[in-house]
C-alpha cells in the first residue's frame, strides 16, 4: 500500500465520504477542489491524479509539509493558489467552501462549467436547508446548500445530480451528461 493511501484512510476514518472522492477522483486525469483544509489533496494523491489544483478559500493558510514526501514519489504536477481567481478547467470539481446557497450558486454559476465531467460537494445534509453558523458573508438572508444546488441545475440542463449520499455530513455528485456515460 502507498503512503498516500495509508494518510487517505486516515482521514476516511473520521470522513466516510472521502471513499466517494476518491472513486469519482480514479476516474480522472486533472482534478480541482476549492477547500479551507488539506482533506482533498491527500484524496487525490491517493487516486494518484496526474494534476491537481488546490484552491484555497479560507482564511488560514493550507500546510502541505506532511505531503512533501509523498509529493516527491509521485509523478503528477500539483499547484495551490489562495482563492479561485486563476482556476481555469478541470474534469473534476469538489467544492467544500463555506457552505451557504448564495455562495454555492455563485461557485456552481462563475466556475461549475469549467468542470466537464464531474463536481462533488460535501456537507449537503448538514447544511442542506441551513447555512453554516458564523459565517461572514455580506448576505442579508443566508440559505442552505441545496437552494444553490438546485439554481445551478436548473440553469444548466447537461448537469444533474448522480447520486446524494444522505448520511450526514452529506455529499453530492453532480454529473455532466454531455461528457460522461452515466449508466
Amino acid at each position: 500500500m502507498n503512503t498516500a493511501y495509508e494518510l487517505f484512510q486516515k482521514q476516511a476514518e473520521e470522513n466516510k465520504q472521502l471513499y466517494t472522492l476518491l472513486r469519482f477522483a480514479c476516474k480522472c486525469d486533472h482534478v480541482a477542489a476549492f477547500v479551507k483544509n488539506t482533506e482533498a489533496a491527500i484524496v487525490f494523491l491517493a487516486a494518484r491524479n496526474k494534476n491537481i489544483d488546490i484552491f484555497n478559500c479560507g482564511d488560514v493558510p493550507l500546510n502541505f509539509e506532511k505531503l512533501d514526501p509523498i509529493l516527491s514519489t509521485l509523478e503528477l504536477t500539483m499547484t495551490v493558489a489562495n482563492g479561485y481567481s486563476s482556476f481555469e478547467k478541470t474534469e473534476l470539481l469538489y467544492i467544500d467552501s463555506i457552505s451557504e446557497g448564495n455562495i454555492k450558486a455563485m461557485e456552481l454559476t462563475n466556475y461549475g462549467n469549467r468542470a466537464s465531467k464531474y463536481i462533488l460537494i460535501p456537507k449537503t445534509v448538514k447544511y442542506a436547508h441551513n447555512p453554516e453558523e458564523n459565517i461572514s458573508v455580506p448576505l442579508e438572508k443566508k440559505i442552505g446548500i441545496v437552494f444553490g444546488i438546485n439554481h445551478f441545475i436548473m440553469n444548466n440542463d447537461d448537469w444533474f445530480i448522480l447520486e446524494h449520499d444522505d448520511v450526514d455530513p452529506g455529499m453530492t455528485v453532480l454529473i455532466n451528461r454531455k461528457n460522461v456515460d452515466a449508466y
